[in-house]
């Protein structure tokens, strides 16, 4: 049996609800960091931007597939010399940059 931990979609991911539709699960999260940390400067920021949602795709569940929806707060850059003005903090554990389906989806195909 799985521990309770082994089921969340990853550290500093707070599920707020889940549903099921005709087409599978969805799984809706959010971010729970309170700031930020520029990946061009380093500096860190409490600046409130807005938010973005970011859909991935996680195993499936008895057969019905799985698709996390994680709203990423967006934070501003407040160091005047550097040129990224805004940025979200990375699902590192959870999903690579850029990526559409979760870290668990892509160990597992590259299992096969």
């Amino acid at each position: 049996m799985k521990a309770k931990t082994d089921w969340l979609p990853g550290l500093g991911i707070r599920v707020v609800e889940t549903e099921r539709q005709s087409s599978g699960w969805i799984v809706s999260g959010t971010t729970t960091a309170t700031s930020g940390c520029c990946p061009r400067c380093a500096s860190a920021s409490t600046s409130y931007h807005g938010s973005k949602i970011r859909v991935l795709q996680d195993l499936p569940v008895q057969g019905s597939p799985v698709s996390l929806r994680l709203r990423q707060v967006r934070w501003r850059c407040r160091n005047p010399r550097c040129s990224q003005k805004t940025f979200v903090n990375p699902l590192s554990q959870s999903a690579p940059r850029f990526a559409r389906r979760t870290r668990r989806v892509t160990d597992l195909a590259l299992l096969l």
